[in-house]
């Protein structure tokens, strides 16, 4: 019994971060986070994500800064299936 519930829990663990990982983000502010996430984890999660003036271009998309990140700007385009954090930089 122990060993199915501790196979079942490692299972839907690596789904679930598979998912955050792989497939696009439902708010503009979280696909920022999850780019965060894979270079620089704690400021995911302790950064605050602003909006920045460049917003509705279709071909590149909304631009969000993170100011305690050494690259504050991120290009956040709309797809589908959700937002991705297309790019990065020091400056727009």
């Amino acid at each position: 019994m122990k060993r199915s519930y501790k196979k079942s829990i490692i299972i839907i663990v690596g789904l679930a971060i598979i998912y955050v990982l792989f497939f696009p983000s439902p708010t503009p502010e979280m696909a920022v986070r999850m780019s965060l996430l894979i270079r620089q984890p704690l400021l995911a999660f302790s950064s605050s994500v602003e909006k920045g003036r460049n917003v509705g271009d279709p071909q590149s998309g909304d631009l969000y800064i993170v100011k305690s990140y050494k690259r504050p700007f991120f290009i956040v385009k709309k797809y589908k299936l959700g937002w991705v954090a297309n790019a990065g930089g020091t400056g727009p």
